[in-house]
């Protein structure tokens, strides 16, 4: 059995929710941004303290 990852639609919009450094970071990002951003990892250090 082979479990493999569809590509979620673009254009479309994913609202997020996060703990950083003990604060909550929430926003909205559209899938087809971050195809040409950095990868998520880096996307989570840029986030204001």
């Amino acid at each position: 059995m082979s479990l493999r990852r569809a590509r979620p639609p673009r254009r479309r919009v994913v609202e997020y929710h996060v703990i950083w450094r003990g604060r909550l970071v929430s926003g909205r990002v559209r899938l087809d941004d971050l195809d040409q951003q950095a990868p998520v990892s880096q996307v989570v250090r840029r986030m204001p303290r």
